[in-house]
């Protein structure tokens, strides 16, 4: 308030270092002149009463009127204008990505597909040499992940649009399920739901969603023991004043370090042997695009524990 203000060093509203020199910035200028400041204007920081620092336009004018010498000083807050410019940084940079990789995902399919057609032949004519199969398969095995990698990158990078419609979400973590259980492999691992009897009708684009879904139950699988279970629940919440779901999906694995729960959501962040580190920042990307928000923690036990809220109207 200004009454915590007035009377008092406007050095209050400044970090380090230039609480500590304010007072001499101002006492080498009155005594040699030279403005380092003063009449000329920066982008510098400003600190809040909480200490907290945040960006700001500093211009700082001298007036002299009836012989005394008055400094003013004219703070603008950038915040909200950085934000909309590393924004704007992020969609450029995000296109000219998403434009090469589109490029290059279109080569490469090309390229793999003419590949998995030798592969094709050459197993034709090593049919009974097992050891030379052997490695056709493991050639295969590569050239899947190999695609599956350019798919990732173009989809993480490539802007998309949403196909909103009103469907239920129920039956779509469900799919997403019965598409993660490749992953499964010999695990005996079962999803229980606690849904109670909501009503999960909610407008979303479904393909996006389910994808988010799909990635979260694969590394929850990955996550986990040979047997268990993975815990979904879902029930209602606020986000922005908007009805909205909030779903928690748990895994009965080792749980993710303090250190990375942050870094789960960055592009190529993975702590698994394979996969790109995408599908997470992609999970990200499609609930902003929802105005829905996602977090990584852990269950007070054990295990690794995902939310999301989700606006159950889009509009």
């Amino acid at each position: 308030s200004s009454q915590e203000v007035v009377g008092q060093n406007v050095s209050m509203i400044m970090p380090e270092p230039y609480h500590s020199e304010h007072n001499s910035y101002l006492a080498n200028y009155l005594a040699t002149g030279q403005a380092k400041i003063i009449g000329i204007g920066r982008e510098v920081m400003g600190r809040r009463k909480d200490g907290v620092t945040f960006p700001i336009s500093l211009a700082v004018t001298e007036v002299k009127t009836e012989g005394r010498r008055i400094f003013t000083g004219m703070v603008r807050d950038l915040t909200d204008e950085k934000l909309a410019q590393e924004k704007l940084l992020q969609a450029e940079r995000l296109a000219a990505i998403g434009q090469v990789v589109a490029g290059l995902t279109h080569e490469s399919r090309n390229a793999l597909q003419r590949t998995l057609s030798s592969l094709d032949r050459l197993e034709l004519d090593l049919e009974g040499q097992d050891d030379a199969l052997a490695l056709i398969a493991r050639a295969r095995v590569a050239q899947a992940e190999l695609q599956i990698l350019f798919e990732e990158v173009r989809s993480y990078a490539a802007p998309f649009k949403l196909d909103l419609k009103y469907c239920d979400l129920l039956k779509v973590w469900r799919r997403a399920w019965d598409e993660s259980k490749p992953a499964l492999e010999r695990k005996e691992i079962h999803l229980v739901e606690e849904v109670d009897d909501l009503d999960l009708e909610c407008e979303v684009d479904e393909l996006r969603i389910r994808q988010v879904f799909r990635n979260i139950f694969e590394n929850a699988i990955s996550a986990s023991p040979e047997k268990g279970k993975i815990v979904l629940h879902c029930e209602l919440t606020q986000i922005a004043e908007r009805t909205a779901f909030r779903i928690t999906i748990c895994d009965e694995g080792p749980g993710i370090p303090l250190e990375q729960q942050e870094k789960v959501f960055e592009p190529f962040f993975t702590t698994k042997s394979t996969g790109t580190g995408l599908g997470m920042a992609i999970a990200l990307r499609i609930l902003k695009a929802h105005h829905g928000q996602i977090s990584a923690g852990n269950v007070d036990a054990s295990g690794a524990e995902i939310e999301i809220v989700l606006p159950r109207d889009a509009s």
